[in-house]
């Protein structure tokens, strides 16, 4: 493995912001993920580490993608889901009335 080619990818890739798994990979569900969609920057890198040292097919990294998506979208429905304490000044208001009670 060439050392200065990850670093090169690595300072390309350092060249624009880095946005969510959603922009960097094109798509906002499993359904949507390509190989071709993938920012090139990005799939560079991911071919380096997925391909040549963890030995994943192109067809495992596709799975890998399709995983993330789905993971990183469920965690935010689950987020959205989750009811919000309310607190004021960084004490759980609720808690304390409760404990008083």
């Amino acid at each position: 493995m060439n050392k200065r080619l990850i670093k090169k990818v690595n300072e390309q890739l350092c060249l624009h912001p880095i946005g969510s798994i959603f922009s960097e990979l094109n798509a906002t569900s499993p359904e949507d993920v390509s190989l071709e969609k993938v920012k090139p920057d990005r799939r560079e890198l991911d071919k380096i580490i997925m391909g040549e040292i963890l030995g994943l097919t192109e067809e495992e990294q596709l799975e890998v993608y399709c995983a993330v998506i789905d993971l990183v979208k469920s965690r935010l429905e689950k987020a959205k889901s989750v009811k919000k304490k309310k607190l004021k000044e960084g004490i759980d208001i609720d808690s304390l009335v409760k404990t008083i009670m």
